[in-house]
């Protein structure tokens, strides 16, 4: 078998789907390739930073992009504003 098909059905497993791959055959594979053992660590790694949050996700932004939006203009209350027309 080969690495890429290998590489995919790790992909597809660290993603919750379906290898289509059965595993005895991914384990086999892993056993003997370095090269697949190594990404598919490097991968694991990346999801688990992608989901408990990485160095890029470690930090609240939203204060930072809140205070760039420009300020919001002043608008009069709904009731004030019908008075208004009605006068």
């Amino acid at each position: 078998m080969d690495c890429d098909r290998i590489q995919l059905a790790v992909s597809a497993s660290l993603d919750g789907e379906d290898p289509r791959v059965p595993d005895d055959m991914v384990h086999a594979h892993l056993r003997r390739c370095a090269d697949c053992r190594d990404w598919r660590e490097r991968q694991h790694m990346l999801t688990r930073m992608a989901r408990l949050g990485g160095h890029g996700l470690d930090h609240d932004l939203a204060p930072r992009v809140l205070a760039a939006l420009p300020a919001p203009e002043r608008v009069r209350p709904a009731a004030r504003l019908a008075r208004t027309w009605l006068v």
